[in-house]
């Protein structure tokens, strides 16, 4: 994780955008939106200095849930269609931007470092340096959420 002044309640996150998923009330909507505002606005920061550590294809997808992140807090909320729509959003985002946040291997520094691992005998069953089920529904989940966010962006246009 990244070294944060911030104290994050990680499980009060999750709780947080899970319920916001299934939000079925426009008060509640407007509860949960509140609440992941704070939320993103506190993943943010702490996302943007661990996508300096991040290499290829996952620095990419750092910076695009950034970018997302933050679009959603920049933009006015009667822009949106209604306040369901930006708690999925937010939600989405919210949850993409945990994910980065939680998995250190995603990072340079959960890594030993290419070098060393060229270096050392292989293994007599070659097994990648990650649980390659963790790995792909790790993957799987933020690609699933930026895919949504833009399949819903084509849709509002």
């Amino acid at each position: 994780m990244a070294s944060s002044t911030a104290v994050l309640d990680v499980s009060a996150i999750r709780s947080s955008y899970e319920a916001a998923f299934v939000c079925a009330s426009v008060w509640e909507a407007e509860r949960w939106r509140k609440v992941l505002v704070g939320h993103v606005r506190l993943l943010l920061p702490e996302v943007e200095a661990l996508a300096t550590q991040m290499s290829g294809d996952t620095q990419e997808t750092a910076h695009h849930v950034i970018a997302w992140a933050r679009d959603l807090l920049a933009s006015d909320s009667s822009a949106r269609p209604g306040p369901a729509v930006r708690v999925h959003d937010l939600a989405a985002v919210c949850r993409a931007l945990l994910t980065l946040h939680e998995d250190p291997r995603l990072t340079s520094r959960g890594f030993s470092g290419v070098a060393a691992f060229a270096d050392a005998e292989p293994p007599h069953e070659a097994r990648p340096v990650t649980n390659s089920v963790t790995g792909q529904v790790l993957y799987t989940l933020v690609l699933v959420s930026l895919l949504g966010a833009l399949i819903y962006g084509v849709a509002r246009r």
